[in-house]
C-alpha cells in the first residue's frame, strides 16, 4: 500500500517533485489484531517493520490508533493495535 500512488505531483524549479499524499480510508482493525503494550524504544517504523517487514508502513499503525503525532517516538506504555497485513496491503 503506498500512500502517494495516483496522486497529485508538482514539480519545483530545481527539478524536485513533490508528492501530494492520498487521503486514506480509515485502517479496521478488529479483536484479532494483534495488541501490543510499547516499550521505551519503540517508533512506528520499527514497528512496522517488525509486524509488516516494511518500515515505511508506519503510517497505517499511527493511523489505526488514531496517533497524532510529530515524530515516529511512541511513549513506553501506549497500547497499540496493530492491523492484520492482509487489511493492508
Amino acid at each position: 500500500m503506498d500512500r502517494y500512488q495516483s496522486n497529485d505531483t508538482k514539480t519545483l524549479p530545481n527539478g524536485t517533485v513533490i508528492y501530494k499524499p492520498a487521503l486514506t480510508t480509515d485502517i479496521v482493525t478488529d479483536l484479532n489484531d494483534p495488541v501490543i503494550i510499547t516499550g521505551d524504544a519503540d517508533r512506528l517504523d520499527v514497528l512496522a517493520f517488525k509486524h509488516y517487514g516494511d518500515a515505511q508502513l508506519w503510517w497505517v499503525i499511527a493511523k489505526a490508533n488514531q496517533l497524532v503525532i510529530g515524530n515516529l517516538h511512541v511513549p513506553a506504555g501506549t497500547q497499540l493495535t496493530i492491523p492484520a497485513k492482509n487489511k493492508i496491503v
